[in-house]
């Protein structure tokens, strides 16, 4: 028999229903023809590059052939081999807010500081009303006024030239706009309970609402929205994950909802996305809660991330440059690379884990008298699988351990050939803490099927 091992997290209200889980790993679909069209790969690891100042780290962009890290109350630039040298200041210590044009707007307590690659300059303009959130699209810095619903925008390439006529509102709904997100040319306004979309026009003002482009989804923390391409991605005021490609659609599941719906702080979530090999993620994380979320855009499933000894992951941020995708840590001051190849993180052990649905059939008994797992063996010297499994979902089993291979041994089927007792509801859970592959291809089972 299958043992159905979760190709994604579904976490049901009911233990008995499905408790799959698919941490640190994803799914990738594979042709017709392969040993498995649905192999479960582990998340890329990350590797060190450089630490950068003496953190927190608050954000970072690529501008003018340069990676650019904001520590602590400093900006940083960082070259291609690592070397770092310190720019200036960036006041302040929560999340910058950065929007990349010809110049590179940073906005952080309600302020919005400057930099054109050589100084960093504050936004001084008598207009200048405060911003939450700032945004670049078609020469245009576009600023949110802070906890109302209006916005305003510069003079075409100067940040800190603000006509008082240039003013607007986003008042389809009575709410505050909390952040602002554009694509390549419409304008997205986050409120509180709902969402515009606005888009470029010819005349004195730059942009109008489009007629269509109301939505009564707001969002429920201000640093989750984020975009790939031309898609952006948030966490709504309904607790479910948002998409805006063209038109308006809800991404998340109902058991990757039912999680949010317990978590009891939300405000603080922050997201961001990044490519690396092909695959299109969201990344989603609760840091009061210590969960995180990731969401591929390729199959549309969700998987978990988690750090050894933290709870979430530790990446707070994704930026590409030099041709490579980096990663901002958020418990150190350290840059790392995402790479494939590497299966720690910040030199820290990842633990991969997979628990199956329920293997059942109606309300029979089944008599486990073996199971066989097919990963990607002979990677390293003394690595190790560890399995246990429930039968109720809140009990388990003390853990099993067997060999993945030693180094070179690739035909090796890792197998567990004793008596496994009986159950009607049985779900496995199967871990790799070691430093190597993590690719799984499948799982059978030798079960008997007995009586009621």
């Amino acid at each position: 028999m299958r043992i159905p091992f979760a190709v994604h997290s579904y976490l049901s209200s009911s233990r008995l229903v499905s408790r799959q889980r698919l941490v640190n790993g994803y799914m990738e679909k594979s042709p017709e023809g392969s040993k498995t069209q649905t192999p479960i790969y582990g998340t890329p690891g990350v590797k060190d590059f450089v630490t950068v100042g003496s953190g927190p780290l608050r954000g970072s962009f690529y501008y003018q052939n340069f990676l650019y890290v904001v520590s602590g109350d400093e900006l940083y630039r960082v070259n291609s081999l690592g070397g770092n040298s310190l720019v200036g200041s960036v006041p302040g210590a929560d999340r910058c807010r950065i929007a990349v044009g010809e110049t590179v707007a940073i906005c952080a307590h309600n302020q919005v500081h400057i930099f054109d690659g050589v100084n960093i300059t504050k936004v001084t303009d008598s207009n200048f009303q405060g911003a939450s959130d700032v945004a670049w699209l078609a020469g245009y810095y576009i600023y949110v006024k802070p906890n109302t619903g209006v916005f305003y925008v510069s003079a075409p390439d100067d940040p800190n030239d603000i006509d008082a006529l240039d003013f607007a509102t986003a008042e389809a709904q009575p709410d505050n706009t909390i952040a602002v997100l554009t694509d390549s040319t419409n304008v997205i306004f986050f409120g509180e309970t709902s969402t515009e979309v606005w888009g470029l026009r010819g005349g004195a003002f730059p942009f109008v609402r489009f007629p269509n482009g109301v939505f009564d989804v707001g969002c429920a923390a201000k640093n989750s929205p984020a975009k790939l391409d031309n898609i952006a991605v948030w966490l709504a005021d309904d607790l479910t994950v948002r998409m805006i490609s063209g038109q308006l659609a809800k991404i998340s599941t109902e058991g990757v909802e039912t999680e949010f719906q317990n978590y009891t702080t939300v405000d603080d979530a922050y997201g961001f996305t990044y490519v690396h090999a092909g695959r299109g993620v969201y990344v989603l994380t609760f840091p009061t809660e210590g969960k995180t979320w990731e969401y591929s855009f390729v199959t549309g499933l969700w998987n978990e991330r988690e750090s050894f000894g933290v709870g979430h992951w530790r990446g707070s941020d994704a930026v590409r440059a030099y041709g490579k995708t980096y990663i901002l840590d958020t418990e150190s001051s350290k840059v790392g690379e995402l790479d494939k190849d590497t299966y720690t993180e910040f030199g820290s052990q990842v633990v991969f884990k997979m628990v199956s649905a329920p293997v059942a059939e109606g309300n029979r008994w089944l008599f486990h008298k073996g199971i066989y797992l097919d990963f990607e063996t002979g990677g390293a010297d003394g690595a190790e699988v560890m399995v246990r499994w429930s039968d109720d979902g809140f009990n388990w089993q003390p853990e099993l351990r067997r060999s993945l291979g030693d180094t070179g041994e690739y035909s090796e089927r890792v197998s567990i050939h004793q008596n496994l007792g009986r159950a009607k509801n049985r779900v496995y859970e199967v871990s790799i803490s070691d430093n190597v592959k993590r690719n799984f291809l499948g799982a059978e089972g030798l079960i008997g099927v007995g009586g009621y």
